[in-house]
């Protein structure tokens, strides 16, 4: 399964980048419209899709006291 950072070193930018642009967060970081296709397309091309498990440990609703 592919992940931002394999994205990313493909795409040649950060992974903080791939994020902002699969999240579609326009104006939290830099990013030309031909670098935003590209990161769409490779992510595309890879079947990215979100780990959820990863997601919820970094949401506030995990917790992991009781």
């Amino acid at each position: 399964m592919a992940t931002l950072k394999d994205i990313a070193a493909l795409c040649g930018v950060t992974p903080t980048v791939v994020s902002a642009v699969l999240n579609h967060r326009k104006g939290t970081v830099s990013c030309s419209e031909k670098k935003r296709r590209l990161i769409e397309k490779t992510a595309a091309e890879l079947h990215y899709h979100v780990n959820s498990m990863a997601r919820s440990t970094s949401s506030s609703a995990f917790r992991s006291w009781p």
